[in-house]
Formats: C-alpha cells, sequence, structure tokens
C-alpha cells in the first residue's frame, strides 16, 4: 500500500498522511479518513493507528455543575457512547475567562467539546470562541443561534408552552412561574413558552405572577412572598424540578395543600420527581439520549462537509399526584 493510495482514498494532504504513518497528532477528522481508507485498501501501520486512534471528547462545565439537576443523566449518556467507540472523556470546568484562554490553542486532534449547563454570558462566549476557531462541539438543552452551532436539546419553549396549557385545562388560571431570564438561557425560553401557552389558551399575562429576575439564593424568600400576597395564584409552574418542588415545601409550611389549593408542575423528570410526594406533574427531558446523541453529533462533523449538525429531540407529560 502507497502513500500517494492513501491520499488519493482519504483525501487527505500527504503531509498529513506522513504525519499520521509517524504517529504525529493529527485533526480527528483527518485521522479517521486516513484509518478508513488504509481499512479499504487492506492494511494498517499498527503503531501509528493504536498512537492515533486514542480519540478523546471534553465535556465543558460549569464550575456549580451539581446544580443542573440533568447532568449525571446527560453525562451516563455520554460515557455510555464512548465508552462503545473507544473515546476517552475529560470534564473541564470553564468559564468565559477560561473559554479565551482554551479555546485559541486547541488541540484540533481531539474530536471536540459537549457543553453542559452554563450561564448565558458563558454560554455565549464559549459559542463564539468554538465557532470562531471551528472547533466541533455540542451544546446541551441549548437551542443555540450561531448558524455554526451544533446542539441536541429539546424546544424547551415548546415544552413549557404545552404544560402551562396542560395547567388550564386542569382549571388554572393564575399561573405563577419563577426565573432568571437575564442569566439563563434556559429560564428565558422557558418563560417564553409559559407566556405563549397563556396567549393560545386566551388568559391575560400577569407580571405579578411572572417573576423573572429571581436567583436561585432568592427563590425560597420570592416564593414565600409570592404565596403570602391575597391573591395567592393557582398552580406553579417551575423552571424545572427543582424549584417545583420547593414550591411545595413553602405552600405546605405556610398551610397550602397541593394539589388541593394548588397544582404544581415541574420540568426536566429527575429521579427524585416520582419519589417526592405528592408525587411531580413533570416534562420528562431525554437527558441520556441527548449524551449519546452528542457523541455521535461529534463525530459526524468531522466530515468537513458539515456545516453543524442541530437534534431536536421530543419530550412528553408526565402527569402525577402534583396536578
Amino acid at each position: 500500500m502507497k502513500v500517494s493510495e492513501i491520499v488519493k482514498a482519504s483525501g487527505v494532504s500527504r503531509s498529513t498522511v506522513f504525519r499520521f504513518l509517524r504517529g504525529e497528532n493529527v485533526r480527528a477528522a483527518a485521522k479517521m479518513a486516513i484509518i478508513a481508507a488504509m481499512e479499504q485498501l487492506g492494511g494498517v501501520n499498527e503503531f501509528a493507528v493504536n498512537k492515533q486512534m486514542k480519540l478523546e471528547l471534553e465535556i465543558s462545565a460549569s464550575h456549580d455543575l451539581e446544580q443542573f439537576s440533568g447532568f449525571a443523566r446527560v453525562v451516563d449518556g455520554i460515557m455510555s457512547a464512548a465508552n462503545e467507540k473507544g473515546i476517552t472523556v475529560s470534564i473541564v470546568r470553564r468559564d468565559r475567562e477560561k473559554s479565551a484562554q482554551d479555546y485559541p490553542v486547541w488541540d484540533h486532534g481531539k474530536l471536540g467539546v459537549i457543553i453542559i449547563g452554563k450561564g448565558m454570558e458563558d454560554e455565549c462566549r464559549e459559542e463564539e470562541l468554538l465557532c470562531q476557531h471551528n472547533i466541533p462541539h455540542v451544546f446541551i438543552n441549548r437551542m443555540m443561534e450561531h448558524p455554526k452551532s451544533s446542539f441536541v436539546s429539546v424546544d424547551v419553549s415548546d415544552a413549557a408552552c404545552a404544560l402551562t396549557r396542560h395547567l388550564v385545562e386542569k382549571g388554572c388560571k393564575r399561573i405563577a412561574i419563577t426565573g432568571d431570564v437575564k442569566k439563563l438561557r434556559i429560564d428565558r425560553d422557558k418563560i417564553a413558552g409559559y407566556k405563549k401557552g397563556l396567549q393560545e389558551a386566551g388568559i391575560p399575562f400577569d407580571p405579578n405572577l411572572c417573576l423573572e429576575d429571581v436567583p436561585k439564593e432568592q427563590l425560597e424568600e420570592r416564593l414565600t412572598a409570592l404565596l403570602s400576597e391575597n391573591e395567592k395564584p393557582d398552580a406553579y409552574l417551575g423552571i424545572c424540578d427543582t424549584h417545583a418542588m420547593l414550591f411545595v415545601s413553602v405552600a405546605e409550611r405556610l398551610g397550602f395543600e397541593v394539589p388541593k389549593d394548588i397544582m404544581v408542575a415541574g420540568m426536566d423528570d429527575v429521579p427524585t420527581s416520582e419519589m417526592f410526594r405528592p408525587s411531580l406533574t413533570t416534562v420528562h427531558i431525554p437527558f441520556y439520549e441527548m449524551g449519546v446523541l452528542a457523541v455521535d453529533a461529534l463525530l459526524k462533523q468531522t466530515n468537513q462537509d458539515v456545516k453543524s449538525v442541530r437534534e431536536v429531540l421530543n419530550y412528553h407529560l408526565v402527569e402525577r399526584e402534583s396536578c
């Protein structure tokens, strides 16, 4: 098998093929093309293949990654798919400053980056740098705007809209919601869906029930104030299951019964939502499947003809005792 044959079959430059055969690092897309060509031609350089096929991907997570309720399930899906394909996985806690340090000197021998659970400022800066430096990447459960961005997500705005309509169908007209739309894209998109759901149901929007400026450290205090007002809500839509569970705890402490006095629903369907009492009505988000598909999306991006990969998954409503 001649080098010229590998070059022709792989579409990779002659110099890159020589670097590969010497066991030097080359781009992930190039190494996969060369190995596929060598297998097609009926021979491999074992030293080069053993060295080069140690593909690696990074999970880029926030410093408070434990706050993201779906993190463990996403990582489980990533690890399952990566192990099956012989890919090494590392987790990096990365904010926008670290993104500015890391991505201009990115090792293109790595497969790419999967981004999980960031605030909006960190996400926007990371997206900008990843696209600028042509680094294969996948955002998890975020529908990003940049045309070169890749993501695996559900349409969380549509999911929140559907959940709002479900509460309306249950007879609720004063549905409360809380979030931090300036800091979190996920909160912004879900509250947009909530507003759309009210509009579709013909229910006037009440800004006193939609608290868009509530950081997590103020959530319990603001929920207590909300339930202490004369006109209490008849339902609460939690941005996530954790918010919904906290609302139930605050409501019960103040003497309300769920769902008799107030219906409650969350989003994510974390494992504890079914064991919680009352068990929580929620929207199931397929976090494990997102992790699996994110690895596939990175592999697709090794094809130079692929500009970006955008996968939108289905969600489904899970009705339990809290409604």
